[in-house]
Parts: structure tokens; C-alpha cells; sequence
């Protein structure tokens, strides 16, 4: 398992790509969080 350090110089190192995906899956990336809004609405409190 990476650690979050590795993790995150992964991210730096890809960034553009990364954000690439959220302008050619936009519609997807919000059709996953009207999903998870469903479950969870905004707004409510969650204790484990």
C-alpha cells in the first residue's frame, strides 16, 4: 500500500490527466455524486 506521501506525488506528477478526466466525464462524475446524494443528502449529519 502507497503511502499518502507517494500517493500524492503520483497525483503531481499526472494532474493534467487527472483533470482531463473530470472535462471529458463531467457527466458521469455528476451522475456519481447525484447517486451519492441520494444515499447521503446534503446536508444531514453521519456518525459512524
Amino acid at each position: 500500500m502507497k503511502t499518502i506521501m507517494e500517493q500524492s506525488v503520483l497525483f503531481d506528477e499526472h494532474v493534467t490527466e487527472y483533470e482531463a478526466w473530470f472535462d471529458t466525464y463531467d457527466h458521469v462524475f455528476r451522475s456519481e455524486v447525484a447517486a451519492i446524494l441520494e444515499v447521503f443528502p446534503a446536508g444531514t449529519i453521519y456518525r459512524a
